[in-house]
């Protein structure tokens, strides 16, 4: 071989395929870790959604592109399995503050704080008056829906609701990890997420201000509607009563009628349990290894197949179970030009 051609290269070290490992190329070098399985919790807050997106709203999704736009490699996959295992033993929503507790790998849980900015009192007086001026809008918010306009609104004035960019967030996490956010974090975030999702109102108590405190300024800040007088009708001397024709008072024919038919039973147990707990969707920051709506589904259809059976048991039985006690009944009634007798024993009469 001549001594002037180069020397091939040697073929690259094959990285670990272990699948106890993580590896992602947006991730320093230095971050390859064997991962420790996390503590299991009990009763942890725990993700609704088992697989998928972690929201289907505008709201939702939007607050997911905040963290997901950064680069932070494989902690977002394993941020949304500790959401989903109810790694997250406590959150808290507070103005301007979100402060939760994951449990990882250690004995103590990590303390995560993620910080936005507050909308102030003048500024927000600036939005209601905006919004004042669309009366859709408002009617709308003051029924408990958020619409996206508000947003624009928002962003209009220069205090969008959602954070623009990783610079309006401010994230701490205990754990030793580098990166920020870590996976701790991102847990968070998608607990958030799809909290907003269910209560987009959450959001405006994040940005300073509740949802009470909001409805009821922006109820002030409405004009009035005027109010139109009420005209009575003209007065009527005609009695109602003049054209009504009364029953007969004639306790034979009364009691001379034939039994009801016997009440049919009624109808099956409805096919689908707790339809109504159903309409209101998943219930944020659940704390429990079965869901909310399985949980109602089992009572619901325990209390309904107990309540057929009872009000089935109820409606076969007829009023009286004899004939004979209406042949009592007539025979006991007085006639119709008869008194009734005197209450009370005969006797001696009292000077």
């Amino acid at each position: 071989m001549s001594p002037h051609r180069s020397r091939r290269p040697s073929r690259p070290k094959q990285r670990p395929s272990s699948p106890r490992s993580f590896w992602s190329e947006q991730d320093s070098p230095f971050s390859f870790y064997p991962v420790a399985k996390p503590i299991e919790v009990k009763a942890g807050i725990k993700a609704q959604s088992t697989r998928g997106e972690f929201a289907s709203q505008w709201w939702g999704k939007k607050w997911i592109q905040a963290i997901e736009q950064m680069p932070v490699g494989s902690r977002l996959q394993r941020g949304r399995n500790y959401a989903r295992k109810g790694q997250v033993t406590d959150l808290t929503i507070e103005p301007g503050n979100i402060f939760a507790s994951v449990q990882g790998t250690r004995q103590q849980p990590y303390r995560i704080n993620i910080q936005l900015p507050v909308i102030s009192r003048t500024q927000w007086d600036a939005i209601i008056d905006r919004i004042a001026q669309k009366p859709a809008l408002a009617i709308g918010l003051i029924s408990g829906v958020l619409s996206i306009e508000i947003q624009e609104i928002c962003t209009e004035l220069a205090q969008p609701l959602l954070p623009q960019n990783d610079q309006e967030l401010v994230t701490n996490c205990s754990c030793p990890d580098w990166a920020n956010p870590c996976k701790h974090i991102a847990a968070v975030f998608y607990l958030v997420a799809e909290a907003l999702d269910h209560d987009p109102f959450l959001l405006l108590q994040l940005r300073g201000i509740n949802k009470v405190d909001f409805i009821d300024r922006l109820k002030s800040t409405l004009q009035p509607i005027e109010q139109v007088s009420y005209q009575p009708d003209e007065p009527n001397d005609k009695n109602p009563e003049d054209d009504v024709t009364l029953l007969p008072r004639n306790p034979e024919i009364f009691w001379a009628t034939s039994l009801l038919p016997p009440p049919k039973p009624l109808g099956e147990r409805p096919i689908v349990p707790a339809t109504q707990i159903k309409k209101l969707g998943a219930i944020p920051f659940w704390r429990s290894e079965q869901s909310l709506l399985q949980a109602m589904e089992y009572l619901y259809d325990i209390g309904s197949m107990t309540a057929q059976d009872r009000l089935n048991e109820f409606a076969t039985q007829p009023a009286l179970r004899e004939q004979q006690d209406f042949t009592t009944a007539v025979e006991a009634a007085p006639a119709p030009d008869e008194k009734p007798p005197p209450h009370g024993r005969p006797g001696r009469r009292r000077s």
